[in-house]
């Protein structure tokens, strides 16, 4: 698969990445859907306004828009 697009996430100074700690405290359908979508998106050269928004007010801020299982997620990236 050809990606157009790579996600990184932070690791803080206690050696954390708050993303990956988010994720692991939801349901295992939410997690699979999660890493479903980013892989997704990963391939897509342009995104769907659907799917990635830029955030009200803040152009450099995204809203990953991910419907999961009974929960709607909206991690944020630049």
């Amino acid at each position: 698969m050809n990606k157009h697009w790579h996600f990184k996430v932070f690791i803080t100074e206690d050696g954390h990445c708050d993303f990956e700690r988010w994720r692991n405290s939801l349901a295992p359908q939410a997690r699979a859907k999660i890493g479903i979508f980013i892989n997704r998106l990963e391939a897509t050269e342009k995104w769907s306004p659907k799917h990635v928004k830029q955030l009200k007010g803040h152009s450099k801020i995204l809203e990953l828009r991910i419907k999961a299982p009974n929960v709607q997620c909206r991690p944020l990236g630049c």
